[in-house]
């Protein structure tokens, strides 16, 4: 039997400028305005693997989803049509996600 979890996850852009956020292995950007919030609903239909890996390039945030996970993003309380919504990232054999 596969355990499941369902988590909150978001960042509050405060400064000045837009803030560009990547979603790996989607290759989809999104933007958080100045003064906005971005938050995501993580489903997990593997709770092996619950976590996200983000870190910081190049000016821009970068999130790495795991296997099994379902990443639905809301821009201030507005609900953001992503494939990472609908498209489940697959269960890979080996090395891990990120290179």
């Amino acid at each position: 039997m596969t355990i499941s979890e369902n988590w909150f996850w978001g960042i509050s852009n405060n400064g000045e400028a837009d803030l560009i956020v990547w979603l790996e292995p989607w290759a989809e950007e999104l933007e958080i305005r100045s003064r906005s919030t971005l938050t995501v609903n993580v489903t997990c239909s593997d709770a092996t693997e619950p976590e996200l890996d983000i870190e910081q390039v190049d000016g821009r945030i970068v999130i790495w989803s795991g296997s099994g996970q379902l990443l639905q993003f809301f821009m201030d309380g507005v609900a953001l049509r992503t494939a990472s919504a609908t498209l489940e990232f697959p269960k890979l054999s080996g090395p891990g996600r990120k290179t």
